[in-house]
């Protein structure tokens, strides 16, 4: 006997069909009901699966919204919620430099001329050396301040891992987000050599938006290196295993000129899949200077107006930066993580990418990482779920968790998903096509 899953989440969609998402299986489970309303499509599923033709109902069982009656779904879900907490990889968030090039208005951050010590650059070596007997590989995401302008930094720490994880046979890749003003098809010819793949970059809109809020410590315009970079890593760089995420933050002066970015952006690199995009609103993410730009903040409501917005452009390029976030896990503060640590310029170490004092859980010494018990609770909270969150079909997505920094410092639970799952989803149903394992199923 089969049944609906309880992890399947039924969003109705502006043309009035349906689209089926399992929070358990992720992006491959979304499907698209044809001429049918939420209502309808609970019922039929919920009470009256003997309607269903064999052919459709085998999609719905392969995409797991039906499952067998015997299957245990909550223990699947907690088996794969640990695998991914006590993952089988190290993780490090390696402040590279407190400094930056950038004077951005909406930056919590106050730089300093400071940079990652020797110190602790080869503390960090000893440390990735002492520990990798336990893990299948190491990864790195090199943070700042701007990264870039210590790159010899990079390559000497990265340049030691790579050798230890070859001798023990380990994998080992790397990431870094960066404003892309140093991202030369030089440089990003030294960091591939260092395993760095993954690159985010932010261009927020148009020229004129994007040299408003992203300019240099001087005044000057960033817009046009930038976008002269990314060209030339376009016809420069050929490593196809290379992956670029171009992100934009939104405020309500920028959304009128999206149209005209994002397709100036799909004719340059639409068709070179290493580019993908992710587009998120402006928060108020702290520091002084976020107090000048209030009045242009898109608040709560900003992902649901975005998502819809994008969703009607036609892109060959995808947004991928978002969509992902459908996958198990997708939306798990990545501080949850029991093998993440984030390290700052002096070995101090927290779970939060926010590297500062009030979050710190310990220091790197010597090769040595030292932590109190405080880091216990920063993945606690995905196994202290309570209330709705127990029986919520997108519990797989987050796992019951919430920003855990708000939760350790304020006591208060915040829902990642109630701010935008309907509109993503749609996003999805949209711009992804059945070619790329978005189904369409009637079963009226």
């Amino acid at each position: 006997m089969i049944s609906l899953s309880k992890y399947t989440y039924f969003c109705g969609l502006d043309s009035g069909d349906v689209c089926l998402y399992n929070s358990l299986q992720g992006i491959s489970s979304i499907c698209v009901l044809k001429n049918i309303n939420v209502e309808q499509a609970r019922c039929i599923l919920e009470n009256e699966l003997a309607t269903i033709n064999p052919d459709n109902k085998a999609d719905l069982k392969s995409r797991g919204h039906l499952v067998d009656n015997k299957l245990n779904e909550t223990a699947v879900c907690n088996f794969k919620m640990a695998d991914l907490i006590f993952g089988r990889y190290l993780y490090l968030v390696i402040y590279v430099t407190e400094n930056c090039n950038f004077c951005c208005e909406y930056c919590f951050q106050q730089h300093q001329p400071k940079s990652l010590s020797q110190k602790t650059a080869e503390s960090i070596v000893k440390f990735v050396k002492r520990e990798l007997f336990k893990y299948q590989g190491v990864k790195i995401s090199w943070f700042g301040g701007e990264p870039l302008l210590e790159m010899d930094i990079i390559e000497e720490i990265s340049l030691q891992i790579k050798l230890a994880c070859r001798q023990s046979k380990k994998v080992f890749w790397a990431e870094v987000t960066t404003n892309g003003y140093l991202l030369t098809p030089e440089n990003m010819s030294r960091l591939i050599v260092c395993n760095v793949v993954d690159y985010t970059i932010t261009l927020d809109g148009l020229k004129e938006n994007h040299d408003k809020y992203r300019h240099t410590l001087d005044g000057q315009p960033s817009y046009d290196i930038i976008m002269g970079n990314l060209i030339s890593i376009r016809d420069l760089v050929h490593h196809s295993s290379v992956s670029i995420l171009i992100r934009t933050n939104v405020t309500k002066e920028s959304i009128m000129g999206l149209k005209k970015f994002y397709l100036t952006l799909d004719t340059l690199f639409g068709s070179d899949k290493r580019f993908s995009l992710l587009i998120k609103p402006v928060y108020d993410w702290g520091g002084t200077r976020i107090e000048n730009i209030k009045s242009v903040l898109l608040k709560d409501f900003g992902l649901d107006i975005l998502y819809k917005i994008v969703s009607e452009f036609n892109l060959q390029l995808k947004f991928w930066g978002n969509i992902n976030e459908l996958e198990f896990g997708g939306k798990v503060c990545h501080a949850c993580y029991a093998n993440r640590w984030t390290i700052g310029i002096d070995g101090q170490v927290s779970k939060c990418d926010t590297c500062s004092p009030v979050l710190s859980v310990g220091w790197l010494a010597d090769g040595m990482l030292i932590t109190d018990m405080a880091t216990l609770e920063w993945s606690n909270q995905i196994f202290d779920i309570e209330g709705k969150c127990i029986s919520c079909p997108l519990r797989g997505v987050c796992l019951g968790g919430t920003c855990p920094q708000k939760r350790i410092i304020y006591g208060t639970r915040v829902c990642f998903l109630e701010n935008g799952i309907n509109a993503l989803l749609s996003l999805v149903v949209n711009t992804i096509s059945e070619e790329e394992n978005i189904c369409t199923i009637s079963v009226m």
